[in-house]
């Protein structure tokens, strides 16, 4: 599993991998700025976001956690740990993600519909 040979460089890749992950969640959120909630919800003058890293992903922030996850099982040199950091908040962002894309589509309707058809959820031109 460990491609980088193990030890200091493992840590320095993981790391690496994890500040861009937390860098991208960062500015997906910043992006969003008073449209950002924790909490599923419309706040009002609530519109479809296309710039910075929502015009490639629909929910650019889950995978921004996700890649920084990523990084911290590479940086503990464990499979399991990947598997773990990554596979848990998986799930509950694919349930997160169903939940806030029927919130949106309900209430933005076809400006949603058509945001939604041309852009992925969490990784670009896959999913």
């Amino acid at each position: 599993l460990w491609m980088f040979g193990g030890g200091w460089l493992s840590i320095v890749v993981g790391l690496t991998v994890f500040v861009s992950g937390v860098t991208f969640r960062l500015w997906a959120m910043a992006n969003l700025g008073r449209l950002f909630t924790f909490h599923v919800m419309l706040q009002p003058g609530h519109r479809v976001v296309t710039s910075g890293p929502y015009r490639l992903l629909r929910h650019p922030s889950y995978t921004g956690a996700l890649i920084a996850l990523l990084g911290l099982g590479i940086a503990l040199e464990s499979g399991l740990a990947v598997l773990a950091f990554v596979g848990v908040p998986l799930i509950g962002f694919l349930i997160r993600i169903a939940h806030e894309e029927r919130t949106l589509r309900a209430a933005l309707g076809a400006d949603y519909e058509a945001y939604a058809a041309r852009t992925s959820r969490l990784i670009p031109g896959v999913w």
